[in-house]
This record gives C-alpha cells, sequence and structure tokens, in this order.
C-alpha cells in the first residue's frame, strides 16, 4: 500500500472527523424528507383512485434518497 496523498489525508481526516455528527445528519435528512407538504391530487372532489400508503412511501423515500445512503455507507465505512 502507497503513501496517501495530502488530498486524500484531508479527505480521511473530514470523513473521520464528522463521524460524531452523522447520526445526527441523517435524523435531520429524514425529518427534511418527511416534512414535504402533501398536494391535493385529488381537486374535483370524490374517491380518489389512489391507494394510500404513507408509511410504505416514506421508507420508500428514504431508501432512493442518495444523500442518506451515503450517511448510511460513510458510517458503516468507519
Amino acid at each position: 500500500m502507497g503513501k496517501l496523498s495530502n488530498s486524500q489525508l484531508k479527505a480521511l481526516d473530514e470523513l473521520l472527523f464528522d463521524y460524531v455528527s452523522i447520526d445526527h445528519k441523517r435524523a435531520v435528512r429524514k425529518l427534511e424528507i418527511s416534512d414535504v407538504p402533501n398536494t391535493d391530487e385529488n381537486v374535483g372532489g370524490g374517491r380518489s383512485n389512489i391507494v394510500s400508503k404513507p408509511t410504505e412511501n416514506l421508507v420508500a423515500k428514504w431508501d432512493s434518497d442518495q444523500r442518506l445512503n451515503s450517511l448510511y455507507a460513510q458510517k458503516n465505512a468507519v
């Protein structure tokens, strides 16, 4: 294994420095995703054809969020 360059050392140092705040950043990101205002797609009234599964939709949003996934990967890597 070769010696790390200055830019690699700086990136590694930044990664390790941020380790203590990763859990907080993940919680904040989850709140940002879950606090999206709902838009009423059924403007005319009546019954909606869309099946409402709010919990499953929220978990799907968390799972597809790149920033949240990168925070999980960063925590697991360290």
